[in-house]
């Protein structure tokens, strides 16, 4: 267990917890928000895309509320070319998350913001880490109001940030500053 605080905790992603994104990224409801409807996803598309993560620097976890699996986050150091994009120092500690909450009727519960607040508390004190950014779509207005409730801050509007259901987005680069 990576972290618990109340009734949520969060581990990390092993290849028995395949067919659980399977079935989340199966769901419309959740690709509307995560990766697109226009996607689909299997085993073999699954164990090749979150295998690889740990190879990539990528911390893969499942989300459990209540000993319930609900949900999936990742998180990485932001690479130097990511800073230099977005207008960080590179000298500083940065972490990028990403996160959704597989199992839908756990939606609208404040189960998002109890992660989220949880997880700047673990990379914040644990990690060490500086700031903490998230890249929401500017149409995702749950996800912003989370990433808020959490200390975020809007810091950097992104235009035609990521290809979504097959035209561009633009997204708000969101970040949380360590008050250390």
């Amino acid at each position: 267990m990576l972290f618990e605080k109340d009734l949520l905790s969060v581990r990390l992603l092993t290849m028995q917890d395949y067919p659980l994104l399977v079935k989340w990224l199966s769901q419309p409801q959740v690709l509307e928000f995560y990766e697109g409807r226009d996607q689909s996803y299997n085993m073999s598309k699954i164990s090749r895309l979150y295998g690889s993560k740990n190879l990539r620097g990528i911390t893969a976890c499942i989300v459990e509320y209540r000993g319930e699996n609900i949900g999936y986050v990742q998180f990485y150091a932001l690479p130097d070319q990511q800073k230099n994009e977005y207008g960080l120092r590179k000298e500083e500690l940065i972490y990028g998350i990403d996160l959704f909450i597989g199992e839908t009727s756990f939606w609208n519960r404040g189960i998002g913001t109890l992660l989220v607040t949880s997880l700047v508390q673990y990379l914040e004190w644990d990690c060490k880490v500086h700031r903490i950014v998230a890249d929401p779509f500017e149409w995702n207005v749950r996800a912003i109001r989370c990433y808020e409730k959490a200390g975020f801050r809007k810091w950097k509007y992104l235009q035609h940030h990521e290809i979504h259901e097959g035209t561009w987005q633009n997204s708000w680069l969101m970040m949380y500053s360590s008050a250390k």
